[in-house]
């Protein structure tokens, strides 16, 4: 399938969009709602909504998010 030709770790942050098949694909290295990350020293708070604050936000944390209007 697609996951086992993309390199690197895949990690899936959940959404509203997103069926069970999705979700228990194999080839995720995690399943999850929100998830925070290290990468290269800097903090990624991931969820499939955007947040107005995130731990570590004034400290170089970045938001990454999937869903916006």
């Amino acid at each position: 399938g697609l996951l086992a030709r993309l390199n690197g770790t895949k990690h899936l942050v959940g959404g509203n969009n997103d069926p069970d098949a999705t979700r228990s694909a194999a080839g995720w290295a995690s399943v999850a709602d929100y998830r925070e990350l290290e990468v290269d020293g800097r903090l990624l708070v991931l969820c499939h909504y955007p947040f107005r604050s995130w731990r570590g936000m004034g400290k170089g944390a970045v938001n990454l998010h999937g869903h916006s209007h």
